[in-house]
């Protein structure tokens, strides 16, 4: 591979045609190399089901804007026509069912209707924990127990996966609000970190064979999660032995070479600090080496080849909606629990 093709590899792409559907205009995917046989890799959001599925009819009128000086489509990103999936309940609710059985339900049906619309990557389970009532993400994890969450993800990873799809889980660490994620700084005690905030993702990991990790928004203990290294290598890796790749949230990404050497593998959603020259002016200058943008690639090559996305055809095929409909409402019954004091 060029430089140039690694660079493009390493970022999500501007909105546009999928190369593969040329029916779809979509803005959540990395643009294959058909002459290295390098498929499109196309990712979709969901917690609680399919969403944003990168393919929106040709004729949805723009809204166009510029980002990070890039001028781009971003009705792509959120236009109701790329959720055309199943309605499921809430990952909260899941998780209320205390039952893995019904979490393994809830990610095979999530995984069956991305396999047929022809994704690769599920931007979930999400696993922060629900301690701040007021949170406005609290629907998409899995309470405040983290031992229900990690044992509730994991049935989930472990179904999601089981259907072709790489799971990931999010967001890692401490992304336990939405006001002001973008710049609070979260300050953890190490033990407090481990047993409660770490130790639904160790589970995803460790006993889930997670493909991705998303890092998030937030600062922790001094350092922004996309580049801090003691939690992207040193636990993630080295205590865990994640083999996965780690993927930024969007427009989490705040650095060239910091980020990349503590273990951000993938920018999303666009090419901003991954993007061509800023690697090229962070190679000039010493402060990464070609290696460290291969080891990156690797990490994610090697999670395409586990889970068959170089081996299989981009081609969407329909949802039966009515199956997927029956299947979300025995979920959902199994949601509803009733308590009784002893």
């Amino acid at each position: 591979m060029s430089f140039e093709q690694k660079a493009q590899q390493l970022t999500g792409d501007k909105p546009g045609i999928v190369p593969e559907l040329p029916h779809c205009k979509g803005a959540r995917h990395v643009t294959g190399i058909p002459a290295l046989r390098i498929p499109t890799l196309r990712i979709t959001n969901g917690p609680v089901g399919i969403g944003q599925n990168d393919c929106v009819g040709l004729d949805t009128p723009p809204r166009m804007a510029h980002i990070h000086g890039l001028h781009v489509d971003t009705a792509l990103y959120s236009h109701a026509s790329s959720a055309r999936a199943t309605a499921v309940p809430s990952a909260i609710g899941v998780a209320a069912s205390f039952d893995p059985v019904v979490a393994a339900a809830f990610g095979e049906l999530i995984g069956e209707e991305g396999s047929r619309l022809a994704l690769h990557v599920f931007e979930a389970p999400g696993m922060n924990l629900a301690r701040l009532p007021l949170a406005g993400r609290n629907f998409e994890y899995k309470g405040e127990d983290p031992y229900l969450a990690g044992v509730m993800s994991v049935a989930e990873t472990r179904a999601v996966q089981g259907k072709g799809m790489i799971a990931m889980a999010k967001h890692y660490v401490g992304n336990e609000q939405e006001v002001n994620r973008g710049s609070m700084t979260e300050r953890i005690d190490p033990q407090v970190l481990h047993e409660l905030y770490l130790l639904p993702f160790r589970m995803a990991v460790k006993d889930g064979g997670i493909g991705a990790v998303m890092c998030s928004y937030n600062a922790l203990n001094g350092a922004f999660s996309c580049e801090n290294e003691e939690m992207l290598t040193e636990v993630l890796r080295e205590q865990w032995g994640f083999q996965g790749y780690v993927q930024s949230d969007f427009f989490a990404t705040r650095s060239t070479a910091k980020a990349l050497l503590a273990g951000l593998d993938h920018e999303m959603p666009l090419p901003i600090f991954f993007a061509r020259d800023r690697l090229r002016e962070a190679l000039d200058a010493g402060e990464i080496d070609i290696d460290d943008i291969d080891t990156a690639l690797r990490r994610r090559y090697v999670q395409m080849f586990r889970f068959g996305v170089f081996d299989r055809p981009i081609r969407q095929r329909d949802i039966d909606f009515e199956d997927g409909g029956r299947r979300a409402r025995a979920i959902g019954v199994q949601t509803a629990v009733l308590l009784q004091n002893g």
